[in-house]
């Protein structure tokens, strides 16, 4: 059961410049020029292959840190044997400036879709794309991407979400939670929260209030311990988690996203992940089909095509709060296999997505 395999933590950073320098200071990544892509870093994860992977069935991943679309090519073209995927953080950075997630940016489509096709055609027969929205460092995807956490559409826009980027070419990762659409939990004071980072970054903002302009108002939602609280099993005390208190806990305001409630609603988040994992595990084209991105411009719908042969999936992801019309006038060559409404019409209904098949 399950994949054998390893991941990597910050893989990219294990080889550093020997000059011992020292370099000025910066908000995030000082002396990054130092130990970011170091020069025998190929050397080491070559080794680490030989000595410890090469004689194992297994698959590697190894997290990034500002690694370029080149930089990604040169560590998982298949015939280095060195990883066979990284964790690339381009996507997770649309909603923020110069990478600094404390730089909060307001969220637009057309720079997500811009984002995750360039590793599309970028590594496409080159190499292979890890897939993924949440993580231990990010925030939780519940009221990110343009989605909703609260709300009737906020399960429909999750969903959405999920299906946007789970067809792409890649491997699909899902963060624990993130099938349950666990949302951030409601901390309201710097007392809550034990990552060591935001602690840090709000005594820097106490102290300078220019930080505190730039990063005040959002430094509290982009704190990784908004995806570090306990997995929520049902809707408990300590969400079925423990008996005791956690280290961290989720608060009152999301019993209701919860494993237990999950299963037993058919229409859950939980149970569209099954779908389209079944979807991946059907069809050829979802691992091996060419990829390719319609409409780029469209501020509303993301919709790409996976062609293999003489087959296509096509994925349609709304990620609007209000109607929209889809420029697609050839629906009716395929057939609609998933949904995350039971009824359709003409215009994709608010979050409404759309798996299709041709050439079955």
């Amino acid at each position: 059961m399950g994949v054998d395999g390893f991941r990597c933590d910050v893989i990219t950073l294990i080889s550093k410049k020997q000059d011992f320098k020292s370099r000025f200071p910066t908000i995030a990544l000082c002396g990054k020029d130092a130990y970011v892509m170091g020069p025998k870093l190929h050397t080491y994860l070559r080794e680490l292959y030989d000595r410890a992977y090469a004689d194992y069935d297994c698959m590697t991943v190894g997290e990034s840190v500002m690694c370029s679309l080149e930089d990604t090519l040169s560590l998982v073209n298949p015939e280095k044997k060195e990883l066979d995927m990284i964790f690339n953080f381009s996507h997770t950075d649309v909603d923020n400036y110069f990478g600094v997630k404390y730089f909060y940016r307001k969220f637009k489509l057309t720079r997500f879709k811009k984002r995750l096709a360039k590793y599309q055609y970028g590594l496409y027969q080159k190499g292979w794309n890890s897939l993924f929205i949440e993580n231990h460092d990010q925030r939780r995807s519940a009221g990110r991407y343009g989605t909703l956490d609260r709300g009737p559409l906020a399960i429909p826009s999750s969903k959405s979400l999920a299906a946007s980027y789970f067809f792409l070419q890649g491997t699909p990762f899902i963060y624990q939670g993130q099938e349950i659409g666990m949302r951030n939990p409601s901390f309201k004071s710097i007392e809550e929260f034990e990552d060591v980072e935001i602690n840090n970054m709000y005594k820097m903002a106490e102290r300078n209030p220019f930080v505190k302009m730039l990063i005040g108002k959002h430094i509290f939602d982009v704190s990784r311990d908004n995806a570090r609280t306990p997995m929520q099993w049902d809707n408990s005390e300590y969400f079925g988690f423990s008996t005791a208190k956690p280290w961290l806990n989720g608060t009152d305001d999301n019993k209701d996203r919860n494993v237990k409630d999950a299963i037993k609603d058919e229409n859950s988040l939980f149970h569209f992940y099954q779908d389209i994992i079944e979807i991946r595990k059907k069809y050829p084209v979802v691992i091996d089909g060419k990829f390719d991105l319609l409409y780029k411009r469209n501020k509303d719908l993301f919709i790409y095509t996976r062609t293999l042969d003489k087959q296509q999936l096509l994925v349609i992801c709304s990620f609007s709060k209000k109607e929209v019309r889809c420029p697609l006038n050839n629906l009716g060559e395929y057939k609609l296999l998933l949904s995350n409404y039971k009824t359709h019409q003409d215009k994709f209904q608010p979050f409404e997505c759309r798996i299709y098949i041709k050439g079955e």
